[in-house]
């Protein structure tokens, strides 16, 4: 089943997903969320006989053909898929842990030369010395970056403080919450002229303090590499020269995002789906075995 994104446009966003993916027609946005059953901002289904139904209200009539032996006990459609255009930076943010959090993890699709992402502390700090950075302008003298290129990838468990810097494209697969509590945000102001809320004290309680452990790997030259893997998801890096076979065991769906080339998806003995850069498709778990022919880089994830 392809998917048909929901576009949503915030001040750091721009042209480069719309030039690279054709997104929006050519225009400007942030984030083209790909598969999303959220309820302020469920997909449609794109192609197939469930053309025009919203993905949620297939899956919950279709459960267990799409979900999967390891998704039988979810409750709702447990993920989210973007992709994201860091044009300027986003926020200095912090996303709470647990089952109703948002854990995540990004693919860096392209990155500018220089191209940074924040991610933790340069020592341990205190709640009181975060406050006070955050409120006198100072937040980003105390937060690490790291150097980023095309290919490397970050798993970022929920309660980390991060924040993406201008000059990236991402694909982000992460718990299915839109929980964000921005720390700083450059004294920036919104569309009506007022500075965007901050949520220092909600912030401030879920935020884990001190130097982080930098969970990450560069996938840009492997053919098949897991990039994250956690209670939540398994994502696997693949690159596709010719063709590949998968097979889902019946244990979980496959979500498949198109990073890189184009080509055809194969099942059901002949049937084929075509598929472009950009794309993202959800394989329903009872489809077993698939094939995905043509040169390409996609993001696979599944059910842990």
């Amino acid at each position: 089943m392809k998917t048909q994104p929901i576009f949503k446009d915030y001040l750091w966003g721009g042209t480069n997903l719309s030039k690279k993916y054709g997104k929006a027609n050519g225009g400007f946005l942030a984030e083209s969320w790909e598969l999303s059953c959220l309820e302020k901002a469920p997909v449609k289904i794109a192609n197939g006989e469930f053309k025009g139904q919203f993905l949620k209200d297939v899956i919950e009539k279709n459960k267990s053909l799409i979900m999967g032996k390891n998704g039988e006990n979810e409750k709702e459609f447990p993920l989210l898929f973007k992709f994201l255009d860091a044009n300027k930076d986003l926020s200095v943010q912090v996303h709470p842990e647990g089952e109703n959090g948002k854990t995540e993890m990004w693919y860096i699709v392209d990155a500018k030369e220089g191209a940074k992402i924040g991610f933790g502390f340069v020592r341990d700090v205190t709640k009181d010395e975060v406050e006070k950075a955050a409120k006198d302008g100072t937040l980003q003298d105390i937060i690490k970056y790291y150097d980023v290129k095309k290919g490397d990838c970050f798993f970022i468990r929920g309660g980390s403080v991060h924040c993406l810097c201008a000059g990236l494209i991402v694909a982000e697969i992460q718990q299915s919450s839109d929980t964000t509590y921005r720390l700083y945000d450059y004294n920036r102001r919104d569309k009506d002229g007022n500075l965007r809320e901050l949520h220092l004290d909600k912030a401030l309680e879920v935020a884990k303090l001190g130097v982080y452990e930098k969970a990450y790997c560069n996938a840009e030259n492997l053919d098949e590499c897991t990039v994250a893997e956690c209670e939540y998801f398994k994502v696997v890096k693949h690159t596709v020269h010719g063709e590949k076979c998968f097979d889902t065991e019946e244990k979980t769906f496959n979500a498949v995002m198109f990073l890189e080339g184009d080509g055809f998806i194969e099942y059901d003995g002949g049937k084929k789906e075509k598929f472009s850069a950009g794309d993202t498709f959800l394989i329903p778990a009872c489809l077993k075995n698939y094939k995905i022919s043509g040169d390409c880089d996609i993001l696979r994830c599944m059910l842990p």
